[in-house]
């Protein structure tokens, strides 16, 4: 048995140096900063929305993109323009299953957005399908 030792961020990822973890805990508040536009993630009752501004969606979605793609240069998904890339293609898939927790807990609060409408709902489904909502959060 060896004893190791791990460094823990603010969101309890955990990194095998400090200055890895300082980092990273560094790209994460400039992740809070890029989603800032939405404000806090508000708990939403199963089925609701809130109706969000559009510019304030587009926003923190190109200010996601521009931390993405100097964290990824080369992943070919994020060269196509802001409006090309819809958080529930490929891109999403990407970020799930990428190195940083911050960048996939944003972008799944993007998913929760309807883009034709500019609703955040509760759960992507909602926002995949509008028809199926309830009604504005109370």
């Amino acid at each position: 048995m060896k004893t190791i030792t791990l460094y823990e961020a603010a969101d309890g990822s955990r990194f095998s140096t400090e200055e890895e973890c300082r980092t990273y805990d560094k790209l994460d508040v400039s992740v809070f900063n890029a989603m800032a536009p939405l404000g806090e993630k508000p708990s939403i009752t199963h089925g609701c929305w809130i109706q969000r501004d559009k510019t304030a969606c587009q926003s923190a979605k190109s200010a996601m993109l521009v931390l993405i793609r100097q964290a990824y240069p080369n992943e070919s998904v994020f060269k196509y323009p802001d409006a090309d890339i819809h958080p529930m293609g490929y891109a999403g898939r990407f970020l799930s299953e990428c190195r940083f927790k911050c960048f996939d807990a944003a972008w799944s609060r993007l998913c929760c957005i309807n883009w034709d409408n500019y609703r955040e709902y509760d759960q992507a489904y909602f926002a995949m399908n509008p028809e199926k909502a309830i009604a504005p959060h109370p």
